[in-house]
C-alpha cells in the first residue's frame, strides 16, 4: 500500500549511473520519489519527496549504519577499496 491510498499502487523504478535506486510512485492525490544508495559498505542514504497536488510538499532524509561486521559486508569494504 502507498502512503495514504487504500488500493495497491504501483510505481516505477530506475537505476542510476551511481548505483542509486530511484522510486517513483503516482497516487491519486500525490506523487512521491524516494532515492537510496549506499555511501559505504555499511552506510544507506534515503532522500524521498513527498507532493501532494495542492501545494503541500515535504521531505526527509535518511542515513542507516550498519552495526557490526559479516563476512559479507568486510568483503565488500575490502572490494571498494581496491576500486579507489
Amino acid at each position: 500500500m502507498g502512503y495514504a491510498e487504500k488500493m495497491p499502487v504501483a510505481g516505477t523504478y530506475k537505476m542510476g549511473n551511481d548505483g542509486a535506486l530511484t522510486l517513483i510512485t503516482e497516487y491519486e492525490t500525490m506523487s512521491s520519489e524516494e532515492r537510496l544508495w549506499f555511501a559505504s559498505p555499511n552506510l544507506r542514504m534515503r532522500v524521498g519527496v513527498l507532493k501532494r497536488f495542492g501545494g503541500f510538499s515535504m521531505a526527509s532524509f535518511t542515513s542507516e549504519i550498519r552495526m557490526g561486521s559479516t563476512a559479507a559486508s568486510q568483503a565488500a569494504m575490502e572490494q571498494a577499496s581496491k576500486a579507489k
